[in-house]
């Protein structure tokens, strides 16, 4: 299958696990409240600590069997890689399960039914945790097999399963059941996953090759505390200061913002095994230069279309969710972010290449973001922001921190600096700031005034755009003619 058919099957997948990720981040914030909503959410901060507990060898995987594979495939080290990652997961997903079980005994909750709450869902995420820390070789295989409709069925099918024991449990066992349906989907996909790969490990813990391999993987391991320590930062602030109910309150805007990005993520997913396999062991993209900038441009006019509409319509949400309507200037804040974080396409697997080894970089970007969004979060939190502040310093931090990416991989790729190009890619976070701040300013029914904006908004993007549009409107009509209608594409 084509790189387009791949990214237009993973895209249509992600469509659909859109569509039932709204869904469920609809029905169990609104049925189990803000307080009990954060309660979930703090275990799934426990959830994002756990994915620490590999060492980056899911990632160094990934890449290092790619790098075989476009060498010829030496089948001796390709199963002794393959070893020794299975060695490593699993027992980073045990090791991790046993230190999971024991965190409850640590908290210090005066409510009861708390402490239920936590034991149990405790317990169910150190199961869940062995369940993805094996099942992380499988999918890595997966990928690096380029079996893109296999993962995007799979994908959508534990999203499907999720949404179907969770109606038929939520109702009945309350929180609990949400853990429950949870375990169950990622069970059942994870069996698949084993069963269709059809790839060979055994459990051989050889130490001389864990070191050689941990050796590449461990900038990947700081890259992953790293990444996770700014993701984690706004929710383990709000943790901090606020309350259960505002982190209930903050992680449904951030649940919704994250769901915007999935055209961004069906390309990404699909394109970078290419991208990894055509870098090689090179020391410099230059001879993909324009392929990088061509990408990203598309994908900036793409993601800041998104943005755009989403932050104008987005209080429509609040309107049907009354009880999650305080947290609407939140989610456009988040809308912004999320097409700052889309930009930066390729910059990241550049640094990380094994012919250029400068993953650190790229970590050293990422504790800097850290460092900002903890420290703009409490500032505006002091200042009487709430969670408004701390979407505004997760904005701050991502903007730096993807600055920081592209200067720091921009000479692997450009002979000098394309100020023509960063403008293009930089100009719609004001643009979106300033209708987010006006939106906020001035609200506006949905009337005449509302519809005037929404058009003159979006023309004006277009206009800023059109050279992108020129470029991609004739691959769109030859990829279209290319395809011989969706029924044969879906087959």
């Amino acid at each position: 299958m084509s790189k387009s058919k791949n990214i237009l099957y993973v895209f249509g997948s992600k469509l659909l696990i859109f569509l039932f990720t709204i869904l469920k981040g609809l029905l169990v914030p609104v049925y189990l409240g803000p307080k009990m909503y954060g309660v979930l959410n703090t275990i799934g901060l426990v959830k994002t600590i756990l994915r620490f507990t590999d060492f980056g060898f899911d990632k160094a995987y990934l890449r290092l069997r790619l790098s075989i594979l476009g060498e010829g495939g030496d089948k001796d080290r390709l199963l002794s890689l393959q070893n020794t990652v299975f060695t490593v997961l699993s027992l980073s997903g045990f090791i991790g399960a046993a230190i999971t079980l024991t965190i409850p005994w640590f908290l210090r909750l005066e409510e009861a039914e708390l402490v239920k709450v936590m034991h149990y869902g405790f317990a169910i995420t150190a199961f869940e945790h062995i369940l993805l820390a094996i099942g992380g070789f499988y999918t890595g295989t997966c990928v690096s097999q380029k079996r893109f409709s296999l993962r995007a069925s799979l994908n959508v099918l534990q999203v499907f399963l999720n949404i179907i024991l969770l109606l038929a449990m939520v109702f009945v066992w309350q929180i609990y059941g949400v853990w429950i349906a949870e375990l169950i989907a990622i069970l059942v996909v994870q069996i698949i996953y084993f069963i269709k790969t059809d790839v060979k490990a055994r459990f051989t813990p050889d130490w001389q090759q864990i070191r050689e391999v941990g050796r590449y993987a461990l900038p990947f391991c700081f890259t992953k505390f790293s990444f996770y320590l700014a993701q984690m930062i706004d929710k383990t602030v709000i943790l901090r200061y606020l309350t259960f109910g505002e982190l209930g309150l903050y992680s449904f805007a951030l649940n919704i913002a994250f769901q915007s990005q999935m055209a961004y993520k069906a390309i990404i997913e699909v394109l970078s095994p290419y991208f990894m396999e055509d870098m090689g062991e090179k020391t410099d993209a230059m001879h993909l230069s324009d392929k990088i900038m061509f990408h990203i441009r598309s994908l900036a006019l793409v993601s800041s279309i998104g943005a755009l509409n989403s932050i104008l319509f987005c209080d429509i949400l609040g309107l049907l969710v009354p009880k999650y309507s305080a947290s609407m200037f939140t989610l456009k804040v988040l809308f912004i972010n999320s097409y700052v974080v889309t930009v930066p396409l390729y910059q990241s697997y550049i640094l990380g290449a094994p012919g250029v080894r400068k993953q650190n970089w790229n970590n050293a970007s990422m504790v800097v973001a850290g460092i900002l969004n903890w420290t703009v979060s409490v500032f505006l939190i002091n200042k009487g922001w709430g969670i408004n502040g701390v979407a505004v310093g997760t904005l701050v931090s991502t903007c730096i921190w993807k600055m920081l990416q592209m200067i720091l991989a921009h000479r692997y790729y450009q002979q000098t600096w394309n100020l023509p190009f960063y403008f293009k890619i930089g100009w719609p976070v004001l643009g979106l700031c300033c209708i987010t701040l006006y939106r906020q300013c001035y609200p506006l029914h949905f009337d005449a005034s509302f519809a005037m904006l929404t058009i003159l908004s979006n023309v004006l993007l277009i206009i800023f755009f059109r050279t992108e549009i020129r470029e991609l409107w004739p691959r769109i009509k030859n990829k279209v003619k290319s395809l011989k209608g969706f029924r044969k594409l879906i087959r």
